[in-house]
């Protein structure tokens, strides 16, 4: 009870700050809503689209070249499930296990899908290295979310080495301190199998083919720049000239810094740190309108579309369980 007390507030304190930046404003609840027209919902919805179709054919593409195929609409529910578990939980822990769990419905195996993961982060903070360093070179704007992309790859870099060198210790027998846990030598024989598998299918990353890899960068590249897109696409005709660069530069920072923030939706961060940084940017009676579709598009409608997911799709599995049996695991 006190956990979902604390992920509700945490959610709540974002709308908070949105409430608080429409009243500053002197804007109301319908001014705001009918703020932008149809065209502009069509770019942001574009927009959105790109991001979540590129995750979508990253994910694809790694399946295929660990030896696993899955189907795209599995990729793409996997990546909408994967933000809707990430919303409730502290810094997303909770969104590579919701993604593991779609894949699975294709027959996929926990090792192979964490090798898929892996792959998906690695290649995220690979394209975010030089498109942080161009941030820093040619747009000013966007240097603290420069820095905030540079310090999610070094994040990821160290992460993925403190994996593998987990995967290999179920080499070795149970330890004396997992059974002072109450963990039965059962869970480490499962744990095995998925460390074994997971080292096994980590291994086929080496060996993608450079078709894969392009595929696999061009993806990646899509999907952030859709992400970026977002509030340039809701504030076209608000904002221009160098402004621009700033609708760009600051969600950089907003969206990958706000992803290392130890609260579950970051706890009102990401809205904070936008009415602060783009107050001087966007006309001020506009300004809680955009902070509020800005983040339907990159937060709550995700989130809400992973959450029916997650939660539609369990019915749907118990069904498909129940005619054709689970996923295979390999020992």
């Amino acid at each position: 009870m006190t956990a979902r007390v604390a992920i509700a507030l945490s959610i709540l304190a974002g709308a908070a700050v949105m409430v608080y930046v429409t009243m500053q404003a002197g804007a109301n609840l319908t001014s705001v809503v009918g703020l932008l027209p149809a065209r502009v919902h069509a770019l942001a919805l574009a927009a959105f689209a790109a991001d979540f179709l590129g995750r979508a054919v990253r994910v694809s593409l790694l399946a295929r070249g660990v030896g696993h195929p899955v189907r795209f609409s599995t990729s793409l529910w996997a990546m909408l499930a994967g933000e809707g578990a990430g919303a409730v939980t502290p810094s997303k822990a909770g969104a590579a296990p919701a993604k593991i769990a779609i894949l699975t419905r294709d027959r996929m195996d926990v090792g192979t899908g964490g090798a898929v993961l892996v792959g998906e982060t690695l290649a995220e903070a690979i394209a975010l290295v030089p498109l942080a360093i161009l941030a820093l070179l040619f747009l000013p704007a966007g240097r603290l979310g420069a820095y905030a992309a540079l310090g999610y790859a070094v994040l990821v870099a160290v992460a993925v080495v403190v994996l593998y060198w987990v995967a290999r210790l179920p080499l070795r027998d149970a330890p004396s301190w997992w059974s002072r846990l109450g963990l039965g030598e059962r869970r480490w024989r499962v744990l095995r199998v998925v460390a074994r598998r997971f080292r096994h299918r980590s291994k086929a990353l080496e060996h993608l083919s450079l078709t894969t890899l392009a595929g696999i960068g061009v993806a990646t590249v899509v999907h952030i720049a859709g992400r970026l897109a977002v509030l340039p696409a809701l504030a076209v005709g608000r904002v221009h000239g160098d402004a621009i660069a700033s609708l760009i530069g600051w969600p950089f920072l907003l969206l990958y810094g706000g992803a290392m923030v130890p609260t579950p939706a970051a706890g009102g961060a990401i809205e904070a740190g936008f009415a602060a940084a783009l107050a001087s940017v966007l006309p001020r009676a506009d300004l809680g309108g955009l902070l509020l579709w800005w983040r339907v598009y990159t937060f709550y409608a995700p989130a809400l579309l992973g959450g029916a997911i997650l939660i539609l799709g369990g019915v749907i599995w118990e069904t498909h369980k129940a005619t054709r049996g689970p996923p295979e695991v390999v020992e």
